[in-house]
């Protein structure tokens, strides 16, 4: 599923999906403007198709109609080697 971002307020990114909306907790993936890859998690699904989100890292750089994709599956964090 692809999004696009509608706002953004501090480590807050609401996402507006066309279709099917990601599940509260999934992870979505969003690039910055200098290419460095974003994760953000469902915390919310809002009225007219959105989402809101918390960014797991700086949000400066991201812009309103940048895409983002459902990764439909929860954050997930590597452990060991």
């Amino acid at each position: 599923m692809n999004g696009t971002i509608k706002q953004i307020i501090g480590p807050v990114v609401d996402v507006y999906f066309e279709d099917e909306l990601p599940m509260i907790y999934s992870a979505i993936k969003t690039t910055k403007n200098n290419g460095e890859n974003i994760i953000l998690e469902v915390e919310q699904q809002l009225p007219g198709n959105i989402v809101r989100t918390i960014s797991m890292g700086s949000t400066d750089g991201l812009r309103r109609g940048d895409r983002a994709e459902s990764l439909n599956r929860p954050i997930s964090v590597p452990v060991g080697k």
